[in-house]
């Protein structure tokens, strides 16, 4: 009925503190309700520098519907800004849709949306990765302000989330200077200049406050250790394929997967929804068949993207990698965040990208070639890693409670493969809408002889 938690128990007194602060002629830049007094207007989680300010003017009491649509807002923004990322590279609108329902309900965006700031930052996140994309495509000075003033809404309320987008953005921009060479590095440094513009002139104020404001409290950085209670388990992984197997989700079961006492609690602090990193059958499908098994997870054009999720998930393995250590050492900004696990953000929506560009690779392929050997090694590969989901599940002496969302997966990762034999032999009829050919053209146009 409504988005839980931290939804309703932090983020709507912040919306609600807002509004009735603005509708009374109060100022909703300091707040006497946090212990002796606490400067809202440095508050990153205070929505004061958000769209919320939007809800927060035409509304003097905004409703739990009210801050729960905004919020899905926020995931249908990004899932545009998906499609539009498709559409200007010409790729097949079904994959396009695919992304776009991988980036708003896959992984942590569906498993953790009660975290409304890193959901803001998310989307933005979204918006961020289209506007540059389409940045560097066209080497534009609009499409520059319009990426850099995006990416500051996306830094506006810091965390996690956001400092890793900044990363993946930085990215983008490093592969098409390897890419493009010379001439690439030269025609986008006046589109990305603007950017930079754009961005610090979003940002730097309420940053600047934010940074005084974390100068003096008790914890303006957090050392290695602390950081590392907050990464994501090796068995977390298995919620790629297997949603429910440690039962989040199901009220009946105890959850009994890592962050659990069963899984030594003192070690790892995280709550059971942030170990979720499951994207939908057909998306991880895709990733093994053809994303392995043909190498198209390393085309030239979602290169780049392919090593990004794979460092995505080595940051937020956290300390069970040797990545996590070195990015702390010498990634600005990663020692003032405690969870490497909001990296599962990031998995999502990188993973988006790589599920949807396959699924066009496959309706786009002039001969695709024969796929029951990929179907085969899909089918293999699956059985095994339910197969060591249901392991895992008998050592831990859970084996009755990991059987249903085992056959589940197993009913809709079979339901995805005979997707992928549909897809494949009715190509023409999901193709999208092409040129007519040059000969109809040319007949439409000649002139009636009277």
């Amino acid at each position: 009925m409504t988005i839980p938690f931290d939804a309703k128990a932090h983020f709507q007194a912040q919306i609600q503190f807002l509004a009735q602060a603005l509708h009374s002629g109060q100022s909703p830049f300091w707040t006497h309700n946090v212990f002796a007094g606490s400067p809202q207007v440095a508050d990153p989680q205070s929505l004061i520098f958000s769209p919320a300010i939007l809800l927060a003017l035409f509304n003097p009491s905004p409703s739990f519907r009210a801050v729960d649509a905004y919020v899905l807002a926020h995931l249908l923004v990004g899932g545009l800004a998906m499609l539009m990322f498709f559409r200007d590279r010409g790729w097949h609108p079904a994959g396009a849709l695919l992304a776009a329902l991988v980036f708003a309900f896959g992984a942590s965006a569906a498993w953790r949306v009660q975290h409304v700031g890193q959901i803001a930052s998310f989307a933005f996140f979204g918006l961020a990765f289209w506007m540059t994309a389409r940045m560097l495509q066209r080497a534009s000075l609009r499409y520059g302000l319009l990426a850099g003033f995006a990416a500051g809404m996306m830094v506006l309320e810091p965390d996690q989330v956001a400092l890793l987008g900044a990363y993946i953005l930085i990215g983008m921009v490093v592969a098409y200077w390897l890419s493009e060479g010379w001439a690439g590095f030269r025609a986008s440094i006046a589109p990305i200049a603007a950017a930079c513009f754009a961005g610090i002139v979003t940002i730097a104020v309420p940053l600047l406050w934010t940074w005084l404001f974390a100068e003096a409290t008790t914890r303006p950085a957090i050392d290695l250790v602390e950081a590392g209670r907050g990464s994501l388990h090796p068995a977390s992984l298995l919620t790629a394929f297997v949603g429910d197997l440690f039962g989040a989700r199901d009220p009946a079961v105890d959850f009994w997967g890592p962050y659990s006492p069963q899984w030594d609690a003192k070690e790892l602090f995280l709550s059971q929804n942030m170990g979720q990193v499951y994207v939908g059958a057909l998306p991880f499908l895709l990733l093994i068949v053809p994303g392995l098994s043909r190498g198209w997870l390393w085309d030239k054009a979602i290169r780049p993207f392919t090593i990004l999720f794979v460092l995505m998930v080595l940051f937020a393995l956290g300390r069970y990698t040797p990545f996590f250590h070195l990015a702390y050492d010498y990634l600005p900004g990663v020692k003032v965040f405690r969870r490497p696990a909001d990296a599962t953000f990031l998995i999502g929506g990188l993973g988006a990208v790589l599920s949807g560009y396959l699924l066009h690779r496959i309706l786009s392929e002039e001969k695709p070639g024969p796929i029951w050997r990929d179907l085969g090694i899909g089918a293999v590969v699956i059985a095994a890693l339910i197969g060591l989901a249901l392991l895992v599940s008998k050592q831990a002496g859970h084996l009755g409670d990991a059987f249903l969302p085992s056959a589940t997966a197993a009913a809709w990762f079979a339901t995805a493969l005979a997707l992928l034999v549909v897809l494949t032999r009715w190509r023409g009829a999901a193709a999208p809408p092409g040129r007519e050919p040059d000969r109809d053209r040319r007949r439409r146009r000649r002139p009636c002889r009277q």
